[in-house]
């Protein structure tokens, strides 16, 4: 099993200092778009026996605890994000947690500024 743990980046961000409805926003939209970019960067064989990491990734967010996961429960999983000696990597969730993090950043700096904007026209 490999899972991304999308709360974790945020609190690198001072995530407590935001408002609950904000932050829970930011992590929503960080988790699914670090499903999407897994989702897209992950392997596809249309052999029917063939690896099918696309169909096994799942996402959820839950708004009581702060949390955001992406994951996948499969046998290949592992193999195919970090390689091993007779195949190479071919990360998919690292991609995900790199797009999740830009994300974040993004919609924090867009917030804040919005906020900022507000306060001084006030």
């Amino acid at each position: 099993m490999i899972s991304v743990n999308v709360t974790g980046t945020l609190g690198k961000y001072g995530y407590q200092n935001i408002p609950d409805e904000i932050s829970d926003m930011i992590l929503q939209v960080s988790t699914e778009t670090a499903y999407l970019a897994a989702v897209s960067a992950a392997p596809y064989d249309p052999e029917p026996d063939g690896v099918h990491i696309k169909e096994d990734l799942q996402w959820r967010f839950i708004s009581m605890l702060k949390l955001g996961v992406v994951w996948i429960k499969s046998a290949y999983a592992n193999i195919t994000e970090y390689g091993s000696k007779s195949r190479l990597p071919h990360p998919y969730m690292r991609k995900g947690a790199a797009a999740a993090r830009s994300k974040m950043r993004s919609t924090i700096r867009s917030a804040t500024k919005e906020v900022v904007t507000k306060n001084k026209k006030a």
